[in-house]
């Protein structure tokens, strides 16, 4: 690197860099993975369809072969990239109930040699029921338009800050009804709501303390009514992305929500997903939200044409 490049702010494309590696591969001196004795060798099995219901794997006897229920402790891949209101989405190692495009890995197998382990892929049988597939956006704008990720079949929420309450402005009823939620109109508490939460977590303090200072009374038995529990909660949102409000509103019903940004990166809305308790599972539906939310936010700070 000259002294003109270092420090200068150039970016990486374009840049001479020194290739470090080469002097030993050139001598015939490189040293690989595959090199070692107790390497094996791993081939994916992966989908045939576009979108489908997995209904059973059929792995020869014998062979080793891992699926996505044996991969429990295995974390989910989570893309990061340091881009300003970048919001994450995690992407299963192995296809689990579903497969969402076609290539999806559905199960891995290892063998002892490349041949033994492409022979084994090739062996392994999966059954899968084709359901409809997206494939095209305008379509996936239709009401009965096959679900991409179904991690939520519920009711989804588009809420704004309105004083100390969240006023709904949008209300989309999924499969299941919700009629005790709020219409399209009405007002929720914004410290007991994830709606609220999800705003309030990236809100100035003067906001956060005008919210605290009115009140915070409850809704259910499992509402938080004390400003040390309300702002914990609101100090574990953004490390998540993700705001949840459990049976505080209406037991039964637990949310997930996440917020919306607009063009100057200020907190502008938030959206939700509502459910029975059972479905509304955070750790699942969370990153869906968060994923939705982040799109909206990039469609509202997008130039209007």
């Amino acid at each position: 690197m000259t002294a003109a490049t270092a420090g200068s702010g150039m970016k990486w494309v374009g840049r001479a860099i020194r290739r470090l590696e080469d002097p030993a591969l050139v001598r015939g001196r490189g040293r690989f993975t595959a090199d070692l004795p107790a390497t094996h060798w791993v081939r994916f099995v992966r989908s045939s369809m576009a979108s489908g219901r997995i209904v059973g794997i059929r792995a020869p006897a014998g062979a080793l072969v891992f699926r996505a229920e044996q991969l429990d402790g295995v974390r989910p891949i989570r893309p990061m990239l340091h881009k300003f209101n970048y919001q994450p989405i995690e992407q299963p190692i192995l296809a689990t109930d579903v497969v969402r495009f076609v290539g999806e890995p559905i199960a891995v197998v290892v063998g002892t040699t490349n041949a033994e382990a492409e022979d084994l892929a090739d062996a392994v049988e999966v059954e899968i029921a084709e359901l409809p597939a997206v494939i095209d956006a305008r379509d996936a704008l239709n009401a009965d338009a096959p679900l991409v990720h179904a991690a939520a079949k519920t009711t989804v929420q588009l809420g704004v800050l309105e004083g100390t309450q969240v006023l709904v402005v949008e209300r989309i009823t999924g499969h299941r009804p919700m009629p005790m939620l709020e219409q399209a109109g009405g007002k929720i508490p914004a410290h007991c709501s994830a709606l609220g939460r999800a705003i309030l977590a990236y809100s100035d303090p003067a906001t956060i303390e005008a919210i605290l200072s009115a009140g915070l009374q409850p809704r259910t038995p499992r509402t938080l009514t004390s400003r040390v529990a309300v702002l914990r909660e609101l100090t574990a949102i953004p490390p998540r992305g993700w705001a949840v409000d459990r049976e505080e509103g209406n037991i039964g019903i637990s949310c997930v929500a996440a917020p919306v940004f607009g063009p100057l990166g200020q907190v502008a809305a938030a959206l939700s997903v509502t459910g029975p308790t059972g479905l509304v599972r955070s750790e699942r539906i969370g990153p869906a939200v968060r994923l939705a939310a982040a799109a909206a936010s990039r469609a509202y700070a997008s130039p209007r044409r």
